[in-house]
């Protein structure tokens, strides 16, 4: 798919956001815009880029959609034919655009394939394994912070 048309489909989700109605609707535009914006980083840069701005979108998104839900009414979530005809259009208009895309060249394979090693050569070792001990920390710290007792935030009746 191209950068051009992908930054159209962003653009075009993104002003599509204020038409959401219920809490579910908005978090699924905003993870839609997720995926379309961590295709097109991985298009201009990198894919494992791209991949991982969509892990840290979608580890946000969690958070969020919890806390959305926790805490707004319950809506029944109304489709409307016109909202289904547009997602088919897209659908369909992002299949046709994958099937007819030229490929990649051995170029841009060896480039990313280098800039792949790169990352774990030398001292970018210790960078990655402090991260990711950072980020197990993180986890551990917020599974013991949380208590059982104290429940949701709005009580399910």
């Amino acid at each position: 798919m191209s950068l051009i048309s992908l930054l159209s489909l962003l653009l075009a989700g993104a002003l599509a956001l204020p038409l959401a109605a219920a809490p579910l609707t908005l978090g699924i535009w905003i993870l839609i815009l997720g995926f379309l914006s961590g295709a097109t980083i991985s298009l201009i840069n990198s894919s494992w880029m791209g991949i991982i701005t969509v892990l840290i979108y979608i580890g946000g998104l969690n958070v969020l959609f919890a806390y959305f839900a926790a805490t707004a009414p319950n809506k029944h979530l109304f489709i409307s034919p016109m909202i289904k005809l547009t997602l088919i259009s897209a659908t369909i208009l992002t299949l046709n655009m994958l099937f007819y895309a030229p490929t990649k060249t051995n170029v841009n394979t060896y480039h990313s394939t280098l800039q792949f090693k790169e990352m774990f050569i030398g001292t970018n070792v210790y960078i990655l394994l402090s991260l990711g001990l950072i980020l197990f920390l993180a986890l551990v710290m917020v599974v013991k912070v949380a208590n059982r007792a104290s429940g949701p935030l709005r009580p399910f009746s």
